[in-house]
């Protein structure tokens, strides 16, 4: 699967899956952007990987900060031919008192920002797909999405969307 993937952009990797996917691909020799809100935590992750690694803040809620973060990959990189989208939040929300700010914040990290993400990525994969590689959009959703869980209303709703958005593309 890795074999024509060159340039590797992992978004969420400052922590939890991300963090574990950017240790696993290291060990691949492939060239890593990570991407997430802490410039501290994706320092230190590339500095502990043995591969090429470069750090790119990125809140995904500022549009217009994912649209800088791709400008500056377009102008440094040929192409890139993974794109993970990981980045998202949780926050469990109680059924008799439902706080509308708690949805909106998970809706715009999980679902609006992940899409705008992912439409502001594209470029770079169809530019892969141009050089005759096989680019891939890595969308992580979750379980979740399968069957209800307590408390997890929005997260489960935010992660269902994105699913149900991406299997579409």
């Amino acid at each position: 699967m890795l074999n024509d993937i060159e340039r590797i952009w992992v978004i969420g990797a400052s922590t939890g899956i991300g963090k574990a996917l950017v240790t696993a691909l290291a060990k691949f020799d492939k060239s890593i952007i990570t991407s997430a809100r802490s410039e501290d935590k994706l320092d230190a992750l590339c500095g502990q990987t043995p591969s090429k690694c470069e750090p790119q803040t990125l809140d995904i809620t500022n549009d217009s900060a994912c649209q800088a973060v791709v400008e500056k990959l377009q102008s440094t990189y040929p192409s890139i031919d993974m794109v993970v989208v990981n980045a998202g939040t949780c926050e469990y929300i109680d059924s008799d008192e439902i706080d509308m700010s708690s949805i909106k914040r998970v809706m715009d990290t999980n679902f609006t920002a992940a899409v705008s993400t992912i439409n502001a990525a594209l470029p770079l994969l169809r530019e892969s797909a141009k050089q005759g590689k096989t680019p891939k959009l890595v969308v992580m959703s979750s379980s979740v999405t399968y069957q209800a869980l307590p408390r997890a209303h929005v997260y489960g709703a935010s992660k269902a969307a994105l699913r149900y958005f991406t299997e579409c593309l």
